[in-house]
């Protein structure tokens, strides 16, 4: 039987261990996105990654309480500015995806 300290000790890693997994899931799931988001409009995804910005917890529409995560990604319109964008994800679910205002060159 294991002792209560080493059982607390173990449940932390497994906890600490099933974050980090999640995490990692998490990110590839808002780099895809924001591939497929600059896809679908034109922009090129700079340096192909995103940055978590921000883990909170808000209650969803039923009155439940959930951890989002909120990344950062860079893009460009036209090769030559950066411009940063945003996702939001709940879970698995991607809730939003924003982008500041960016300059649109009309490609040939």
């Amino acid at each position: 039987m294991i002792a209560g300290p080493a059982l607390l000790g173990l449940l932390l890693l497994i906890a600490i261990l099933v974050y980090a997994f999640v995490g990692i899931r998490s990110k590839e799931l808002a780099r895809s996105a924001a591939k497929e988001h600059c896809r679908a409009y034109g922009l090129g995804l700079l340096d192909d990654t995103v940055v978590l910005q921000r883990l909170f917890v808000q209650r969803n529409p039923d009155g439940r309480i959930e951890l989002r995560r909120q990344y950062r990604f860079e893009f460009t319109s036209d090769g030559s500015l950066r411009y940063s964008g945003e996702i939001v994800l709940s879970g698995r679910l991607v809730l939003s995806i924003t982008t500041e205002a960016y300059r649109w060159t009309e490609k040939p």
